[in-house]
Parts: structure tokens; C-alpha cells; sequence
């Protein structure tokens, strides 16, 4: 994704999680003073890769019926969609979250519990795929956290 594009998707975020009932909660000006605090110089790439990462998370966090949709859907990258590429940086945003990895792992339970089909069982094997290579990552999680599951 170009930075341009970044840019756009972050805005759209930031908008959507700064809104209510269609209305901004937060001054339009303040989106460019929220990304340079929180995230560093726009312009950089990495900067609006951070943001990406943090507002997808908080997205999914903040709009979470059902721990399976982690599985399914939020979580669901697939190498054809725009957000693959920032897989890994999602993830660790979303298990920045305290009970994060735990959402993550009843999420598997009730794929486990309620029978879960061919499809789920490959998004639930991708996510634990991706799930492993953060176990490097300091304070991240212990991987034998997910035998338990």
C-alpha cells in the first residue's frame, strides 16, 4: 500500500473511531496532531503503518460481538487483501490489549466447541501460524499459552 493510501485509511479510521451516530466527537484539525503525538513524523511510512495497526486493532477490539469473529473475520488475513501486509503489526496491536490473546484464544474454543467448518479451520491454523512468529516478541505471550486452548 503507498503511503498516500495509508494516509487515507488511517483518516477513515480515525474519523469512524472518533464518531457517534454519524457525528465527529473530535475536532477534524485533531487528526493530524493525534497522529504525530501518538505515533511519530507523518512523513514517514512507518508512521502511518503504526497508526493502521493500532486503530485496525482498536476497531476490531471496540467492535467485538462474538471472540470467534477474531478467528473469522478481523483476524482473517488473506494474501488478496490490502491489509495482509500489515498482518503482523495488527496483530501485535490487538495483543497489546490485555485480555487480547485471551479473546483470541476463546475464539478457537467456541470454533473448537460449536464444529467448525473447513474454512474456519483454515483461518483458525493461519492465525496460529501467525500467532507463533510473535512469540520472539518481548512481553508478547508464552506459545504454550495456545495448548491449552
Amino acid at each position: 500500500m503507498k503511503i498516500y493510501e495509508l494516509k487515507k485509511r488511517v483518516e477513515r479510521l480515525w474519523t469512524s473511531l472518533h464518531s457517534w451516530k454519524g457525528e465527529l466527537t473530535s475536532p477534524p484539525d485533531e487528526f493530524g496532531m493525534d497522529i504525530k503525538k501518538q505515533f511519530g513524523d507523518r512523513r514517514y511510512k512507518k508512521t502511518w503503518i503504526l497508526a493502521l495497526a493500532r486503530y485496525e486493532a482498536q476497531k476490531s477490539y471496540d467492535t467485538l460481538l462474538d471472540s470467534s469473529l477474531l478467528i473469522t473475520h478481523y483476524l482473517n488475513f488473506k494474501p488478496t487483501q490490502p491489509l495482509y501486509e500489515y498482518r503482523f503489526e495488527i496483530l501485535d496491536a490487538f495483543l497489546e490489549y490485555k485480555n487480547g490473546l485471551d479473546l483470541i484464544l476463546q475464539g478457537i474454543r467456541t470454533l473448537f466447541r460449536d464444529g467448525c467448518a473447513h474454512e474456519e479451520k483454515e483461518s483458525i491454523d493461519a492465525l496460529l501460524g501467525l500467532l507463533e512468529t510473535r512469540k520472539a516478541l518481548p512481553g508478547a505471550f508464552e506459545f504454550g499459552q495456545l495448548a491449552a486452548a
